[in-house]
């Protein structure tokens, strides 16, 4: 006799533990509050396809200084979290479709407020207008040739049972 497992079956017991993962969300938050912090900083990268979709594969360095501002507010019950940064993205080899130079800008609030020692409601929220995605925050898309916006907003309400 042949065992058979529906797929349904399947993809059920592997979104369970899927779907739980925002319900408490135990991402890292501000640990002290700061009126105000500036950071200025600059990438070199290395581009392996410039234009994905558009012709041969072709690579090229780039060069993405930045600014941004981060201010923090942290209470017994409530932290807030907002931050800024302004960039841009110089290609150093000129990619065939597009502009050598992208700008790219980021806003983000993140808000969490502890109703009690157990139950707490969590925001995170940002959007951008850049080239392409910055990978490090979790958000990839299909790659867009050209500037365009997006923006993403995680919510969660979590209770501690133990």
């Amino acid at each position: 006799m042949k065992l058979k497992l529906p797929f349904w079956l399947l993809g059920l017991v592997a979104a369970g533990p899927l779907t739980a993962q925002s319900l408490y969300d135990v991402g890292t938050e501000a640990q002290e509050s700061m009126p105000l912090k500036w950071v200025v900083g600059a990438n070199l990268v290395y581009d392996d396809n410039v234009s994905p979709g558009f012709g041969p594969k072709e690579d090229s360095l780039a060069f993405n200084p930045y600014v941004g501002a981060t201010f923090v507010s942290i209470t017994p019950q409530t932290t807030w979290d907002v931050y800024a940064r302004v960039g841009c993205i110089y290609y150093f080899d000129e990619p065939p479709v597009g502009d050598d130079f992208s700008s790219q800008s980021r806003a983000g609030v993140n808000f969490v407020h502890r109703f009690s020692e157990r139950l707490r409601f969590s925001s995170r929220n940002f959007i951008a207008y850049e080239l392409e995605p910055d990978y490090s925050y979790g958000y990839a898309s299909s790659r867009v040739v050209g500037e365009y916006f997006y923006w993403s907003t995680d919510n969660s309400l979590g209770y501690r049972w133990t």
